[in-house]
């Protein structure tokens, strides 16, 4: 197996698990730490990729395959690196960015898959809640307190944003969809017309 088959499906199973197999519950709550390490998996294998790729030659060169003397290795080296050597931190950025744009939008691709194949309207109170934030940083949210469809109650910590914080008082009701296989993921209903597009696909039986 030569390395450009060797990378190519090593990061195809990268992209897979970080996108398909981790499971929702698992995402949602744990997400900054599996974009940040999906990210930079996905980043190196893709950069391994495109090395086997389009830099052979400097790679066989680095590793002196052909046992060249030194100068003649760090003259092969400097041929091969220059133009193209050149556009590999441009490169990095780029695929890591693209790979945290590419799992922040899965995980909430898999939150509306999970609600709408999921989701349970009900109304919950507000029992709690903190706000922190700055200009590059919110860590603000409410604790809902519910009861589910089986009876049993829930608490869940929700994040929103400092400006949704001040809206909100303590004991408040609010009306929610929450998963009824993983109470911690859910949505805030905040309009008719969310109440309208979930009541569409979900008619409640008389």
């Amino acid at each position: 197996m030569n390395e450009t088959t060797k990378w190519g499906i090593i990061t195809a199973v990268t992209i897979i698990f970080f996108t398909c197999l981790i499971p929702v519950n698992i995402f949602t709550s744990a997400l900054y730490l599996i974009v940040i390490a999906g990210a930079v998996a996905i980043t190196f294998v893709s950069v391994k990729l495109l090395v086997s790729i389009f830099l052979k030659d400097l790679t066989k060169a680095v590793k002196n395959e052909d046992d060249l003397p030194e100068d003649e290795r760090r003259e092969a080296i400097a041929k091969a690196y220059n133009p193209s050597g050149c556009v590999i931190l441009p490169v990095i950025l780029v695929l890591f960015w693209g790979a945290v744009a590419l799992l922040i939008w899965r995980e909430i691709q898999m939150e509306k898959n999970e609600i709408h194949n999921y989701g349970q309207l009900t109304k919950a109170d507000i029992v709690g809640g903190s706000s922190f934030s700055s200009r590059k940083y919110d860590f603000s949210k409410i604790v809902l307190g519910f009861k589910k469809i089986d009876g049993d109650s829930a608490f869940v910590n929700h994040s929103i944003t400092a400006n949704q914080f001040k809206e909100y008082y303590k004991g408040e009701p609010i009306v929610i969809i929450y998963s009824t296989r993983y109470p911690s993921i859910l949505e805030v209903i905040n309009s008719k017309a969310e109440l309208d597009e979930y009541l569409k696909d979900h008619p409640i039986k008389k």
